[in-house]
């Protein structure tokens, strides 16, 4: 029975360690997304966004249960990656395109520059009070701080950002993501079950009530090749039951 019972408890270990890792890598890639621009014009920047893609989510391509947006992605790689070769011959033209495309593309979703476009990614914008007096909306960011002050997660300056918006909740879980790989890591059971939960509880009470409404609404804007699976991939990470895979 003993024996059983370790062999199960070194398999959930290990299912959550890969759980883990593979939250870090989606949270710091979809963050780092939101919160810094792509300069335009340029090039070089969008070549290392499709080698991140496909570090992510280029085996995972080839399954039957890929995820939904998955193989777009995985095809815009392949876009970029053409692109650059055409720019090694001295043709940078296409590649320069798709960086450009993807820069007004981020701006126009995540800064809600276009007046028929959707809102912008902050929490308190989708999820504000029916009544309109504000209360809900200031509940909601306290609620917010009050997560990050728990977790003694301090961004301070490093992002010019307000604790709702949506690049600032992915970094928020990125982080706890890696400290509960840490804490895995060094056998601190106690700390990475601490760092689980805090990461779960903000995904339940805030990140994944409102992500999926936006990444929906947003959809129908996005104009460039790389947002529309970007977004796909969102939504459906918010909506965990419906996720059968991971990125790898």
């Amino acid at each position: 029975m003993s024996e059983n019972m370790n062999v199960t408890a070194v398999s959930t270990t290990e299912n959550e360690y890969l759980e883990a890792l593979n939250a870090a890598a989606f949270y710091d890639f979809a963050a780092e997304m939101l919160l810094t621009p792509l300069p335009a014009p340029g090039h070089n920047e969008i070549v290392g966004v499709a080698s991140r893609v496909r570090l992510l989510f280029g085996e995972a391509a080839h399954d039957e249960d890929a995820l939904p947006g998955v193989r777009e992605w995985v095809a815009w790689c392949k876009q970029v990656e053409n692109a650059d070769a055409q720019a090694d011959e001295g043709e940078p033209e296409a590649l320069e395109a798709l960086q450009r495309e993807t820069a007004v593309d981020r701006t126009r979703l995540s800064r809600g520059v276009d007046e028929a476009g959707p809102l912008p990614p902050y929490e308190t914008y989708w999820l504000s009070s029916p009544d309109g007096d504000g209360a809900s909306s200031q509940g909601r960011l306290s609620g917010i701080a009050d997560a990050y002050a728990q977790a003694n997660v301090h961004f301070g300056g490093e992002h010019a950002e307000r604790d709702d918006f949506l690049g600032v909740e992915l970094a928020f879980l990125a982080h706890l993501a890696h400290r509960e790989l840490t804490a895995l890591e060094i056998g601190d059971t106690t700390a990475a079950l601490t760092a689980r939960t805090q990461r779960e509880t903000f995904e339940r009470e805030h990140l994944f009530t409102w992500l999926s409404t936006w990444c929906t609404s947003a959809t129908p804007h996005a104009t460039s090749t790389f947002f529309p699976p970007f977004l796909t991939l969102l939504k459906t990470w918010a909506t965990p039951e419906e996720t059968n895979s991971t990125p790898n």
